[in-house]
Order: C-alpha cells, then sequence, then structure tokens
C-alpha cells in the first residue's frame, strides 16, 4: 500500500458517520408541554355534548275544563259557567259541554253539546282549537201580551273557536284558555219568538289525566 491509499483510507474512516433522524432522541427542556393534538370531526362530535331538550309537553286522554261564560244574544247579554270533558290524546277528538246562563229563567240557557275538534298546535306550547257539532238547548222565552213566559227546546249546531296555552305545572297537562262557541238553532218550535243565533265568550282551566 502506498502512501497515497493509506492517506485516502484513514480520511475516509476518520469522517463522522450521519446519525439517522429516527434514532435522534432529543431531551425534553424542563417546563415544556406539548402540544395538544386537536380532535377530528368525528372526535369533536364525540367530545362535544349535546345541549338537552326540554320535555315535551305531556299528553292526556281526557281533560277537564271549567270557567265563566257570557251570553251574547239579541236578549242582551247574561252571566253564566261552562263545563266540558274532552276526549283524545292525539291531534282530534270528541268534547262534551254543558253551559248554563241564567238557567230557568226568561232570559234564561242551558245547553248541552257535542262536537269534534281539531288542535292545530299538537305538541307545543300554544294551542290553537277549532270544533264544530250539535246538541240541544233549553231557551227562556219573554212573555208578552199574547204569550206568556216559556222555555223552548231547541236542537243547534255549535262551531268553537279556542286558544289554550300550556301551564307551568310539572309533569301535568294543565292549560288556560279563552274560547268562542257559537250556537245557531236549526230545530225549533214554530212559535219561538226569541230565534236567533247567540254566542258564548269562555275563560277556562283545563287539567289532564
Amino acid at each position: 500500500m502506498n502512501w497515497k491509499t493509506a492517506l485516502l483510507s484513514a480520511l475516509v474512516l476518520g469522517l463522522p458517520t450521519p446519525a439517522r433522524a429516527d434514532m435522534v432522541r432529543y431531551a425534553t427542556p424542563p417546563g415544556y408541554a406539548a402540544p395538544q393534538s386537536y380532535p377530528t370531526h368525528y372526535e369533536r362530535g364525540v367530545l362535544v355534548a349535546e345541549p338537552e331538550l326540554p320535555d315535551a309537553t305531556p299528553a292526556s286522554t281526557v281533560r277537564l275544563f271549567v270557567g265563566p261564560a257570557l251570553r251574547v244574544s239579541s236578549l242582551g247579554a247574561r252571566v253564566g259557567a261552562l263545563a266540558a270533558a274532552e276526549f283524545g290524546r292525539k291531534a282530534a277528538g270528541l268534547r262534551l259541554t254543558g253551559a248554563w246562563a241564567d238557567a230557568g229563567t226568561e232570559r234564561g240557557l242551558s245547553q248541552y253539546t257535542g262536537e269534534f275538534w281539531l288542535d292545530l298546535g299538537m305538541g307545543e306550547l300554544y294551542h290553537p282549537i277549532l270544533g264544530a257539532g250539535a246538541g240541544v238547548a233549553r231557551v227562556g222565552q219573554p212573555g208578552d201580551a199574547d204569550h206568556p213566559a216559556d222555555t223552548a227546546t231547541v236542537g243547534i249546531g255549535v262551531f268553537r273557536a279556542a286558544f289554550e296555552v300550556v301551564l307551568p305545572v310539572r309533569d301535568t297537562d294543565a292549560r288556560a284558555g279563552i274560547e268562542a262557541l257559537g250556537s245557531l238553532p236549526v230545530a225549533k218550535p214554530k212559535d219561538m219568538t226569541a230565534s236567533g243565533p247567540w254566542a258564548l265568550v269562555v275563560a277556562t282551566v283545563g287539567v289532564g289525566f
């Protein structure tokens, strides 16, 4: 081996060997916090809590309503009362109603009706309601020189428009509302003097079971 070959070999052996990047380990500086990885879209969907939805209004099968009523007719205005039982768990059902205003007097009224109703706000806080049906009424007849005071039994058709609000009573279908119930005589005696329609304006409070 001549001196040129020996010198070349010494230079090659003396060069530092490059370190592999994946083999180099560095000490963690004191007080250094590794950055946190951001969650993926899927992880965000899991980590973020969904907001809790408010409890739905309890649905009841039977609801009872009572309230004061004001009868308005050609004979004037009379104060009375109304009671009703409503049947139906969904957005439609049957309602039975009794209403009285000065019953037994010459300007009195007592009526009993049944109707089918439709709830336009099923499951909501506010309940616009429409109803239609028929029934029987005992209507007072004022007397005059030719006819003494009396009462007449008539068949009536009814139409109801109501607006109810769910009351904040826990786990109970409690409601307050206002309604207008219009009545039209459709079958009446020929000698009935007060034969025009009348209306009941009612404020109600009800509870369901």
